[in-house]
């Protein structure tokens, strides 16, 4: 009996057998990507890594924004999370880096609207047009999403002063760590009364 890819009937069997083995090589590696695997965490926060580092060098910025854009709007969470979560620290040229920020703070999936909270604390005074979204993610059940929002409206400081009654509700949460966060911001805000 031949080895399958090997046999002395000619070169038809032997390119079917070795399309054969591509063939479950990549069933394989197709059921390996469907695991969450600790190795497919690491190599995709690498890959993120990489990408922002490249969102800084022009040639390469268009590609790299691609890659976190695709990642960030996938069906998987930890990608979409870690994704969504770098973004917050690339450059915001012309919008297109708040508007993924801003889809990804809709998003059903509770890590990846953490996520998009805390990107938009980095973005820091980038952030100012996002003041809407912030003070609506202040209701959220999510906590965490909602204390992002907290201390990324503290840190715009007056420019948020739209968000004032959002911090006052916040203020009143039954979350303490939620409620100190918007106490904080209000301090922060210094708006007129």
């Amino acid at each position: 009996m031949p080895i399958i890819g090997y046999t002395s009937f000619g070169r038809s069997r032997t390119k079917a057998g070795v399309a054969m083995l591509i063939a479950l090589a990549t069933l394989l590696l197709w059921l390996l990507m469907q695991v969450d695997t600790k190795w497919k965490r690491q190599w995709t926060n690498s890959c993120v890594n990489s990408a922002v580092r490249d969102t800084k060098i022009p040639a390469r910025r268009e590609s790299a924004l691609r890659y976190l854009r695709t990642l960030a709007q996938g069906e998987w969470s930890f990608g979409a999370t870690i994704a969504v979560l770098a973004l917050g620290d690339v450059e915001d040229r012309n919008g297109d880096v708040l508007n993924l920020i801003e889809a990804a703070c809709m998003s059903s999936n509770r890590y990846v609207k953490r996520s998009a909270a805390q990107a938009l604390q980095r973005q820091g005074r980038n952030a100012v047009r996002s003041v809407p979204i912030l003070a609506q993610l202040l209701g959220e059940p999510i906590f965490d999403a909602a204390i992002f929002a907290a201390d990324a409206l503290a840190e715009l400081g007056p420019e948020a002063c739209a968000a004032r009654e959002s911090l006052l509700r916040a203020e009143k949460s039954s979350s303490r760590l939620v409620a100190e966060a918007a106490r904080r911001a209000l301090s922060m805000l210094n708006c007129p009364e």
